[in-house]
């Protein structure tokens, strides 16, 4: 009988370990929200490029020097596992730009251009707009994209070893002992050796929690040149 109730305990000691981990893994992070969008008005100087035919011109400006990528396609794959969902995205790009501000000609209609700062590598974000035949301005202020896999995988292993301690402890209290003694492990209990699992499946799932990947987007601003 007391095998039985062991049993029973460490499945659901790993279904509350599966659960947190399998949605920390489908969460995938957490959203903030986007910075104040920039103000219209006072342009920047730079030079126009002359637009090809069926092309339209757009000054970029941002909140910190940055490279600009025009965004060509976007790809989206999801896996399934026994830990929960793992989704990759994946970006085309094309440089158009080496550092803001700049005007670049790019074909008319919807537009979305990716902005990393050249001094932050976190600062980093994407927008579309419409652009047509008249000049646009495109003012920005950068998203961040913040990873924290050190504090990440220490959750994950601290996790992972309060279900090892605990599912272990189970096994080893539970086992036939004589008469007037009480089973131990490491020393303790079968009671002391849940709690002391619990809180550290706890702190894990605390640190994961925490130190997920964070995203925050950008902000935008469109007006065309010349506009109060």
């Amino acid at each position: 009988m007391k095998r039985v109730h062991a049993a029973r305990a460490g499945e659901v000691l790993s279904a509350v370990v599966m659960i947190a981990l399998s949605t920390e893994l489908a969460g995938c992070g957490r959203t903030l929200p986007p910075p104040t969008a920039p103000s219209a008005g006072n342009p920047p100087r730079v030079e126009l490029p002359e637009a090809q035919p069926g092309d339209g011109v757009v000054v970029v400006e941002a909140n910190e020097p940055s490279r600009v990528s025009l965004v060509l396609a976007r790809t989206t794959a999801v896996g399934y596992g026994a830990r929960g969902a793992v989704v990759v995205q994946g970006v085309q790009t094309r440089q158009v730009c080496s550092r803001t501000p700049c005007a670049i000609s790019l074909p008319q209609g919807t537009v979305e251009l990716g902005l990393q700062s050249l001094q932050n590598p976190e600062a980093m974000s994407s927008d579309a707009f419409d652009l047509k035949k008249k000049p646009l301005i495109f003012r920005h202020n950068l998203g961040e994209m913040s990873t924290h896999w050190g504090g990440w995988a220490g959750g994950l292993v601290l996790a992972i070893s309060g279900f090892t301690f605990g599912t272990t402890g189970l096994v080893m209290t539970s086992l036939p002992h004589d008469e007037g003694t009480e089973p131990t492990f490491l020393g303790m209990n079968k009671t002391a050796t849940l709690a002391v699992s619990g809180l550290a499946i706890a702190a894990g799932v605390t640190l994961l929690y925490l130190c997920q990947p964070t995203r925050r987007p950008g902000s935008s601003t469109t007006f065309e040149l010349g506009a109060p």
